[in-house]
C-alpha cells in the first residue's frame, strides 16, 4: 500500500508567486523519481497564504531512504529551502477509507 505525505505550507503574500513558480520546479523533479506515483499541489480558497503539497510515494521507505538519498534530492532539496521553515507540517499518512 503506498503512503501519502502531506506537506501544509503558510507562505507570505509577497512570496505566494515564487512559492508557486518553486513548487512547481520542484514537482519536475519528483515526478522523474519512480517511487513518486502522483502530487498535487491545492491553495486554499478561504486563505489564499495556505497550500497543501500531497504525494503519493510508493512507500513511506521508498521516500525516506531512496528519494531523500537520491542525487535528484540535493537540488530539490536547495530549490525548497527558502520555504522549510514555511512548513507546519510534513507527515506520511495510509489511507483508511476511500471512495469506492
Amino acid at each position: 500500500m503506498s503512503s501519502i505525505e502531506y506537506i501544509r505550507f503558510k507562505i507570505e503574500e509577497k512570496n505566494c508567486n515564487i512559492f508557486i513558480q518553486t513548487i512547481n520546479q520542484a514537482c519536475k523533479i519528483i515526478a522523474d523519481y519512480p517511487d513518486c506515483l502522483n502530487y498535487e499541489v491545492a491553495r486554499c480558497e478561504e486563505n489564499t497564504l495556505l497550500f497543501i503539497w500531497r504525494i503519493e510515494w510508493t512507500s513511506t521507505n521508498a521516500h525516506l531512504n531512496g528519494f531523500r538519498k537520491h542525487k535528484t534530492f540535493k537540488p530539490f532539496f536547495k530549490l525548497m529551502q527558502p520555504f522549510l521553515n514555511s512548513i507546519s507540517e510534513m507527515n506520511h499518512y495510509k489511507k483508511v477509507v476511500e471512495k469506492q
